[in-house]
């Protein structure tokens, strides 16, 4: 549509060379992503169309009484810590920010001792959080 365009403005002007030198760098570097995208489709699409059958190979073993699972302590034990890990951290972060609001309270209120008391617990919290969130990532 384009071309048709440029051809009655002007008749001598080839849009299609013109842009040639700029369209081919963009279609080679777009085509190992096309192919990634194609590939990844085709595995999609293979499991999508394999997956009725497994999933009436599952339901026929569960209807018989034959599923069985494994599944060792060290997996149960594994997701609980990692839940222990995350609700003690959400804590922590609650903790300090309301160390926060208090402490800016009491100076905004004039209570300079029990604000630097406050602060200085804050800050003794936000280490100490900090030191958590280290020490888990490790």
């Amino acid at each position: 549509m384009l071309n048709g365009i440029n051809s009655r403005l002007d008749p001598n002007l080839n849009i299609i060379e013109l842009a040639s030198p700029y369209a081919i760098p963009f279609v080679r570097s777009e085509k190992d992503l096309l192919e990634r995208w194609f590939k990844r489709g085709r595995e999609l699409g293979e499991t999508f169309l394999g997956l009725p059958k497994a999933l009436e190979n599952f339901l026929f073993l569960a209807n018989r009484g034959e599923f069985k699972t494994k599944m060792s302590s060290e997996d149960v034990t594994g997701a609980l810590m990692k839940l222990y890990r995350l609700i003690h951290n959400v804590i922590l972060g609650v903790f300090f920010l309301v160390l926060v609001a208090i402490a800016r309270f009491l100076q905004l209120q004039g209570y300079l001792i029990e604000g630097r008391v406050a602060w200085a617990t804050t800050i003794l919290v936000g280490l100490y959080f900090a030191w958590s969130l280290v020490k888990e990532r490790r």
